[in-house]
């Protein structure tokens, strides 16, 4: 059957798809494929528009007036064997498609690196904080005293980055790996709800066994693997996330194994489509007020991850901390005004995920 129909369901002519069935397959065999093609959430769902709920029901509409046509047409038994296959496999699908969509609330994790960023994330209405240190460099290892501070005054879930420096290699040595497990049992202890770690070995691929050094010092907490993924061969991405979830892990940070989401947004939607029964994949970099609505409805996903700064609004403020003319450099921020956390542009972003949930 042809990808591109499938594709844009709400696009098929009734007299277009009964010709593609009658040459190349029966109604049978085509209700049976798209009843395929929904349940495993095969590679052509990377095609934007399968994912699309409009889309799913269109199609399986378009193949029950498709089975009724030809059962009324012949009357003979294999027509009404189509029909009753379709009307038995498609209606299933159609009220689980339904009883979802109703249900189903897009979650906003916010990462931050301070205090304020995370009063900011709350009051915006996030569901869930990523708490680091040094955002500017992808996000670190925060301070027990950062946490403590803030599991007082907070109600949201706080998940702890675990990484003990910067880099995009994500390949650690024994000494680096023991800090880890060290700053993970401090969280742990004042409060930490769920970390956020990632480790390859030299060749890009997941390194086992220090990742399950982590599942096991984490004593049930949820553990998010993070876009060190994206480093990983893409060509493996199916198996790497069977493995992630094999080894424990709950969720997945990946932009799509490109530099944001927005540009990988179409392998995000396969592999949600593909594992979104057991395994939240949750896309995040460089998600905006306007790139939004685009990136949830193709990727069709469960949870998002953004920092929600000034910048990633339509407009934004003046930075969040006050510059200080002198000769003394403190680094990159001497460069790159620090902006924090936005709960405007929070707001923004969970008002557009609720208006896409009710779709």
């Amino acid at each position: 059957m042809s990808v591109a129909l499938l594709a844009r369901p709400s696009q098929i002519k009734l007299t277009k798809l009964t010709k593609i069935v009658h040459n190349k397959m029966s109604t049978a065999q085509c209700c049976f494929r798209a009843v395929e093609l929904l349940n495993t959430g095969s590679e052509l769902v990377c095609q934007r528009y399968v994912l699309s709920f409009w889309g799913r029901l269109s199609m399986l509409l378009a193949l029950a007036r498709l089975a009724t046509a030809d059962c009324y047409r012949s009357g003979s038994a294999t027509s009404r064997f189509s029909l009753g296959i379709c009307l038995y496999y498609c209606l299933p699908v159609l009220l689980s498609l339904t009883s979802g969509m109703a249900s189903h609330d897009i979650k906003l994790e916010v990462c931050v690196d301070s205090i304020r960023s995370a009063f900011a994330a709350e009051a915006g209405g996030a569901s869930r904080i990523e708490l680091c240190s040094a955002l500017g460099e992808g996000g670190l290892s925060p301070s027990v005293g950062t946490l403590k501070t803030l599991k007082e005054t907070l109600t949201l879930p706080i998940y702890c980055m675990l990484r003990p420096r910067r880099g995009t290699d994500f390949v650690y040595s024994d000494e680096e790996m023991c800090a880890v497990l060290t700053d993970m049992d401090l969280l742990r202890e004042n409060g930490a709800d769920g970390f956020v770690f990632g480790s390859l070995n030299l060749d890009r691929s997941i390194n086992v066994d220090q990742c399950r050094q982590v599942m096991m010092e984490s004593e049930g907490l949820p553990v998010t693997f993070h876009r060190a993924f994206d480093l990983t061969d893409q060509k493996r991405m199916d198996e790497n996330v069977e493995l992630l979830r094999e080894l424990g892990f709950k969720r997945l940070l990946s932009s799509g194994f490109r530099p944001s989401a927005a540009d990988g947004v179409d392998c995000l939607a396969q592999l949600i489509a593909k594992h979104h029964r057991d395994f939240i994949v949750m896309p995040g970099a460089g998600i905006k007020v306007s790139n939004l609505e685009e990136i949830l409805t193709v990727s069709r996903c469960q949870e998002f991850h953004a920092s929600a700064q000034d910048t990633a609004g339509e407009d934004y403020v003046t930075p969040t901390t006050t510059r200080m003319e002198c000769d003394v450099t403190m680094g990159k921020q001497d460069v790159d005004p620090y902006f924090g956390t936005n709960a405007n542009v929070v707001r923004k972003m969970v008002t557009i995920a609720n208006a896409m949930s009710c779709r």
